[in-house]
């Protein structure tokens, strides 16, 4: 009887030892928030110390750090209007997310040249407002 109680104490064991180790063994990332201009995620332990890169819609990487914490926060607040890459790379783990930065009702984007007419004043060629919540 004894044996039996030992066996099944053990097989119970090693089940419950088995179930944790392959829960963690899976990379995780989870996003907390994606404000307005603001990225905050939470990752797994098994990705700390994993590259996180922010990339522009026209390709060029901004931003390229190692991930030392569980949670990261990516602040958009001085980077231009524009499409986002976050890519979170360990070996062969690639995980990436979109975050598209608009521009503020105070804000506004410049698309042409300066132009000095007779009287003095300064126009631009095209000046665009965007207003929160409308497509650019």
């Amino acid at each position: 009887m004894k044996k039996i109680f030992l066996l099944i104490a053990l097989v119970l064991l090693a089940i419950a030892v088995f179930a944790q180790s392959s829960k963690e063994s899976y990379p995780e990332v989870k996003v907390l928030s994606q404000k307005r201009d603001a990225f905050y995620f939470k990752v797994s332990r098994n990705l700390l110390g994993s590259g996180v890169e922010v990339i522009h819609d026209n390709g060029k990487v901004v931003a390229k750090e190692e991930l030392k914490g569980r949670r990261m926060l990516i602040d958009f607040i001085d980077m231009e209007a524009g499409t986002y890459m976050i890519r979170i790379t360990q070996g062969r783990y690639v995980k990436t997310f979109t975050h598209e930065k608009r521009l503020r009702a105070n804000q506004f984007e410049i698309l042409g040249e300066q132009v000095i007419h007779s009287d003095g004043t300064i126009t631009y060629g095209m000046v665009s407002f965007f207003q929160p919540g409308t497509s650019q």
